[in-house]
């Protein structure tokens, strides 16, 4: 069968088969019997018998999916016994019809081959041999080995199906595997990454929450209240550090081996998008919001998000214009990408690294991704990212400025 013909058929349910199979039989038993009874009288068999064998040889192809073995026994023990005993219940030489063939189709395509092979051979050889003892008990009639020719492209016709069946099974599973065994990968190196900007942004925590309390413990005694704000700096500082290292204590690595560059945020965006539009991808910034104040490793996590996403437009779908939206909420942060290109790649949600990181650092602070093809054409992503409820701004009082001191010329 052709390749085609063969994908459509194996669209078919298991109750669209048993209603195909019945439907086959019916019309072999009516098309192949009644023209032989209606032939009727002659001397090639009683009506009676005519309707046994023709029905022993159609009907049973209605099951045939249920009880392979037994109905390629059945009918092929049918035609042979007719053909044998002389009963004509086709209009063809040898009782021809296609319940032999389909039968054998069923048990290459079903069952292993090593089964289908015996059942191959023991059908060929009683195919072969009745018509060599009817022609001797029935010199009037004519005979052939069309069953046993039947069975040979059954046979073929079935243990092609299974060994493509059986191909594809595989080759999916091959592909399973390597889809996970590289979403691994990906979240590994995402979490490396991660590891490495949070150790710049802790560093840059550590090293304000140093200056503000080596400023607070001079100015303790003086100037109590600007030693206070200090202090509440510190606590800001510190509580904001201890919570972005709960969220990733599970999911990085400690160690670093590169230099580390600032982390970039949100307001990094105008120049990202200048990037990718002298890159060939055309894009658009859209901030929907009064920009808030948010955590450094949120704003770095969104701005990554945004970065991953134009980057899969310029290597999936070169071409393509890009549209960002920026929309700050009420308790979260949006962030969606969305292109109008064509992709030169089948892209899977879920399936590639840079999606796979993308919902790591969403899941990093409780959000979540969404990715997926657009009905009228390209790509679209968009990143939820929850935020923390902003707490009230300490209260600060500036010391005054000394006056400059008039330079001393020695």
């Amino acid at each position: 069968m052709p390749e085609r013909l063969l994908l459509r058929l194996g669209a078919v349910t298991p109750t669209g088969w048993q209603v195909v199979d019945v439907v086959v039989a019916g019309v072999a038993f009516v098309g192949l019997t009644l023209p032989a009874l209606l032939g009727y009288p002659s001397s090639d068999g009683a009506p009676a018998a005519v309707v046994l064998f023709g029905a022993a040889t159609t009907l049973p192809i209605a099951v045939r999916r249920r009880w392979p073995l037994g109905v390629l026994v059945v009918v092929t023990a049918a035609a042979a016994i007719g053909t044998i005993a002389g009963v004509r219940f086709t209009p063809f030489a040898s009782n021809a019809g296609p319940a032999v063939g389909l039968a054998m189709y069923v048990v290459a395509e079903r069952l292993p081959r090593r089964t289908s092979l015996t059942a191959l051979a023991a059908t060929f050889l009683v195919s072969w041999i009745s018509p060599a003892v009817a022609m001797a008990a029935h010199p009037q009639q004519d005979h052939n080995a069309v069953h046993a020719i039947a069975a040979l492209v059954g046979w073929f016709a079935g243990d092609a199906v299974r060994s493509r069946r059986t191909y594809r099974a595989e080759l999916a599973a091959h592909r399973r595997d390597e889809a996970d065994a590289r979403a691994q990968q990906g979240i590994a190196e995402e979490r490396l990454r991660i590891s490495r900007e949070v150790h710049d942004v802790v560093s840059h925590n550590l090293s304000v929450i140093a200056v503000q309390s080596g400023m607070g413990r001079l100015v303790f005694d003086t100037q109590p209240e600007e030693a206070r704000a200090a202090l509440q700096q510190v606590e800001r500082l510190s509580r904001g550090a201890l919570d972005e290292l709960r969220r990733i204590l599970d999911t990085t690595v400690r160690r670093t081996d590169s230099p580390l560059a600032p982390a970039p945020g949100l307001g990094d965006l105008p120049e990202l998008v200048e990037q990718l539009t002298a890159g060939g991808v055309p894009v658009t910034l859209e901030i929907e919001g009064p920009r808030a104040k948010l955590p450094p490793m949120l704003e770095l996590s969104a701005y990554r998000i945004v970065q991953e996403a134009l980057t899969n437009v310029l290597k999936h779908a070169p071409g393509a214009s890009a549209r960002v939206k920026v929309r700050y909420g009420s308790g979260d942060l949006v962030v969606e990408v969305i292109d109008d290109g064509v992709p030169d790649a089948p892209i899977a949600a879920g399936a590639g690294w840079g999606i796979a990181g993308m919902s790591e650092r969403a899941a990093l602070f409780g959000g979540s991704v969404v990715a997926g093809p657009v009905a009228t054409g390209g790509f679209h992503v968009a990143a939820r990212l929850p935020t923390p409820t902003p707490a009230p701004a300490p209260e600060t009082h500036e010391a005054p400025t000394p006056a400059p001191e008039a330079p001393t010329w020695r």
